[in-house]
């Protein structure tokens, strides 16, 4: 189970809906994310789409969680962009004075040096940004399910569909989800769908 898995897991239990989690605990990547938020894309200075909206989202949202189960799971710290040149540096100050950006971009050209880091032309700092522990979430909401987690592999042979009804061995849902990750490849249900890697 990933962050995907628990972040629809846990709407649908603010919502009062009933579910059941089936997951064989295999590592993901979600278990070595680095689970970075930050709604500002460095590579060309500009916010992300909806950006803030899903910053403070995702902040509300996970200090909920750390709250629900008293488990320290979200981080907050700067971010450090370190500069490449000074073209680098001009495209930096253009957009901290953006309206947008002016909030999580610091305006001021870094030049203390750093042990470990080439900072010839200095870096920036990339403010409110935060850190959540992957590794802390996953265990916490999989300890507090309870029977609602079903650890063991997910036979595809064994779901059917019947009369607006998922049927999965003992279980009958009206809606089954699949959150995968890479795994989807090997999910007879959406073979059709799975790019094909083009020959040169």
């Amino acid at each position: 189970m990933g962050i995907a898995g628990i972040c629809y897991a846990e709407i649908l239990h603010q919502n009062k809906k009933s579910f059941y989690i089936i997951d064989n605990n295999q590592n993901g990547s979600s278990k070595i994310a680095a689970g970075i938020i930050n709604p500002t894309v460095l590579k060309r200075y500009n916010m992300t789409w909806k950006g803030k909206e899903f910053y403070e989202n995702a902040i509300k949202f996970y200090s909920n969680i750390e709250n629900k189960y008293e488990k320290k799971i979200i981080y907050k710290h700067d971010i450090l962009k370190v500069f490449t040149s000074i073209s680098d540096q001009n495209n930096w100050a253009i957009a901290s004075n953006k309206i947008q950006l002016s909030e999580f971009l610091e305006s001021k050209i870094q030049t203390k040096k750093i042990k470990g880091l080439i900072t010839e032309y200095g870096y920036g700092l990339v403010k409110k940004c935060a850190r959540i522990s992957t590794d802390n979430l996953i265990s916490t909401f999989k300890n507090n399910l309870k029977d609602k987690y079903i650890k063991q592999d997910f036979d595809y042979n064994k779901l059917f569909y019947d009369n607006k009804k998922v049927i999965y061995k003992n279980i009958i849902a009206e809606n089954i989800l699949f959150c995968e990750g890479y795994s989807v490849v090997n999910n007879p249900f959406f073979k059709k769908f799975t790019c094909k890697r083009l020959k040169r």
